[in-house]
């Protein structure tokens, strides 16, 4: 597929944007920003390639909610080598990623990076990368049936929860093998938190190290550990 029979996108959002399944796939060809007050949705069916060392930096808010059927992919362009940098949440509120496939997004040492933000992670898979999956800093998280790739550093690592609102919900979710020396497959730390992280019904198929290393009061009930 040549780049003419994509649609190119690039640089701040001047206003409200939608992609939808009919007008791409898209071509990421250069920094993509959600400032804030302004929203990115992106819907069922989407296809969105990332260029090189590309990044979607959201500021405003992502809603990108796929279906069981049609799910959103966020990938590199067929035939391409390319690596991107992922998804970086500044101050962003009620974002939603669902029914989502995010693939190569290991440019960045993370595919999801969050700072003071809040997001809704739900049926999400990441392929193409044993990199950092999930980087939380002062940050609200809900996770739920997503499946987690093995990889050579912690799957989630971060420390803090949102001031504000906080709250952190991983459940129903599969952590493939950390196969890094003494790594850990979750590694957080919510101390000073009057907060109590919750890990539900969570499978973890093998870490280097402890599996999980959770600094602070942390509930975990019903996890499988293979």
């Amino acid at each position: 597929m040549g780049t003419s029979d994509l649609t190119e996108i690039s640089g701040p959002l001047a206003s409200d944007v939608t992609l939808d399944a009919g007008s791409g796939p898209y071509y990421v060809t250069g920094e993509l920003t959600v400032p804030a007050g302004t929203t990115l949705t992106i819907e069922p069916g989407t296809t969105i390639y990332f260029a090189q060392g590309t990044l979607l930096t959201v500021r405003g808010r992502l809603l990108a909610e796929g279906t069981p059927h049609r799910r959103i992919r966020l990938t590199r362009r067929p035939g391409s080598s390319d690596t991107w940098q992922g998804l970086a949440f500044d101050g962003a509120a009620d974002n939603r990623l669902t029914y989502a496939d995010m693939e190569y997004s290991s440019s960045g040492g993370e595919s999801i990076s969050l700072s003071n933000s809040t997001i809704l992670i739900g049926n999400v898979t990441w392929s193409g990368t044993d990199e950092t999956i999930l980087s939380i800093f002062g940050s609200s998280v809900v996770v739920r049936n997503c499946v987690f790739p093995g990889v050579r550093s912690p799957a989630v690592s971060g420390r803090h929860l949102l001031a504000s609102d906080p709250y952190m919900v991983f459940e129903n979710n599969v952590f493939g093998v950390c196969s890094g020396h003494k790594q850990n497959v979750l590694n957080f730390s919510t101390a000073g938190s009057a907060t109590v992280p919750r890990f539900v019904s969570n499978t973890f198929l093998g870490g280097g190290d402890d599996g999980l290393n959770l600094n602070g009061r942390t509930l975990i009930s019903k996890a499988t550990s293979l």
